[in-house]
């Protein structure tokens, strides 16, 4: 599905739990990925989500999938776009889940746009990330092949790679001239992740010092990329946020979908989600790199 918002900018995304009438629509919980990614990787934790009643939508950001390729990508470039989308197609406020650079953008929506965010969900997401992970950045833009000429070449380069295929995979796709390649574009991809690392640190805390919307923070026990410090600090800057720890899990908590989708559904509609009782997911293996 596609949408125009107010400035000129095509926004693409889908959609799970759909129901035939307005008057049984449940809460609407929107999903935001990170980069490399695209709205179809939350396929798997969109359909539980649906099956326990909510509607749920997921966009792809600029430079990704559907989206359109441009140079303005910045966390808040692309929370214009999820809050024009949730003014069009979501009746009242709603729920933001996001991960990675998506986690950026959905609380540049939770603080620009109070009045459209109910609850919030971060996933492994610091205001500023660790200096060291810009190289492994310039590092992957510079070695990952833009083409392949068969979807076999493109898995086997994967599966060499140890990459993640739940991951990568969908985001293989034909191109117009008949090789394969992703669904995201990668000098894109590098220019929306140079924001998160230049972001002003100011500005970025004082952004979560914005959100209203009670707040869940959630980090991976074996993350590299957002430490308890600062999920922690996180957690003292947001007005009334929670922070869980995931066992066993890494940046890419949601790679367990139902586990994933039940911990999110039980912050989304418990009376009190600061105090709930969330259920943990058995520690499981953290799993290759995904993206």
């Amino acid at each position: 599905m596609r949408l125009m918002t107010p400035l000129g900018v095509p926004v693409a995304f889908l959609r799970w739990g759909r129901p035939e009438t307005p008057e049984a629509a449940g809460p609407t919980v929107v999903l935001i990925h990170g980069l490399t990614g695209r709205a179809a990787l939350w396929d798997g934790v969109a359909r539980v989500l649906a099956d326990r009643g909510f509607q749920v939508l997921a966009p792809d950001l600029r430079n990704h999938g559907d989206a359109p390729r441009t140079p303005a990508a910045s966390p808040r470039d692309c929370a214009q776009d999820v809050a024009a989308l949730i003014a069009e197609v979501a009746p009242g406020p709603v729920d933001l889940v996001g991960h990675s650079f998506g986690a950026a953008v959905a609380w540049e929506v939770a603080a620009a746009w109070p009045d459209r965010v109910r609850r919030l969900v971060l996933e492994d997401q610091p205001p500023v990330p660790p200096a060291a992970g810009w190289a492994e950045w310039e590092a992957w833009a510079a070695a990952w092949p833009p083409r392949f000429a068969s979807r076999e070449e493109g898995l086997a380069y994967l599966r060499r790679e140890g990459r993640s295929l739940p991951w990568w995979e969908p985001s293989l796709v034909p191109l117009p001239d008949g090789g394969w390649g992703w669904a995201f574009d990668i000098p894109g991809t590098l220019a929306m992740a140079r924001h998160l690392y230049e972001a002003d640190p100011e500005a970025a805390w004082g952004c979560l010092a914005r959100v209203q919307a009670p707040t869940l923070v959630l980090r991976g026990s074996e993350s590299t990329h957002l430490l308890p410090e600062v999920a922690q600090a996180m957690v003292r800057a947001l007005p009334r946020g929670r922070l869980v720890t995931v066992p066993g899990a890494d940046h890419w908590i949601h790679r367990r979908p139902e586990p994933y989708a039940r911990l999110v559904a039980a912050f989304l509609t418990a009376d009190d989600p600061l105090a709930c009782d969330l259920p943990l997911p058995d520690p499981g293996p953290a799993g290759s790199e995904a993206g």
